[in-house]
């Protein structure tokens, strides 16, 4: 079964910080594993995040293999083979939305960023010097005057 997502349908992801432009192709295959009824699939597409070093949307692309069991309860949960992931769920009525979304909350990297030379913040904050070489960084040269005007 294949489902596409965009970012109006994941609202868990758009608290995460996921802007305008984030979809995900999904594709769910559904089986028996070890005696428990198993949903295994593919996540794959584009996450636009906000770099965190100029602040500007990246896109970052994703491509998440996933295999879960279904325990309908909390007991049968803790049955389920340390060698399986688990979902608390109905295997007759998994919602897939939510297993995807889920799938897409574990991609999100930690710090998203462009790549340094694609960066806007890199690009700004070294500036060329007079011998038209990269300056050297300074990020504390005002200090000592900030600190005496205090």
């Amino acid at each position: 079964m294949d489902r596409r997502y965009v970012l109006a349908d994941l609202p868990r992801l758009r608290e995460a910080g996921a802007l305008e432009g984030t979809q995900a192709d999904a594709t769910f295959h559904f089986l028996e594993r070890e005696g428990w009824p198993t949903v295994a699939g593919q996540v794959s597409g584009t996450l636009v995040l906000s770099c965190q070093r100029c602040c500007e949307p990246v896109e970052i692309a994703f491509d998440e293999p996933f295999e879960v069991a279904c325990a309908v309860s909390e007991a049968e949960l803790d049955k389920v083979p340390a060698t399986l992931d688990a979902v608390l769920a109905d295997p007759a009525r998994v919602d897939l939305r939510s297993l995807a979304e889920e799938q897409l909350l574990l991609a999100l990297p930690l710090v998203p960023k462009h790549a340094a030379l694609d960066c806007g913040a890199e690009k700004s904050s070294v500036a060329p010097s007079a011998e038209g070489g990269e300056a050297n960084q300074q990020p504390f040269a005002n200090l000592r005057d900030l600190l005496r005007n205090s």
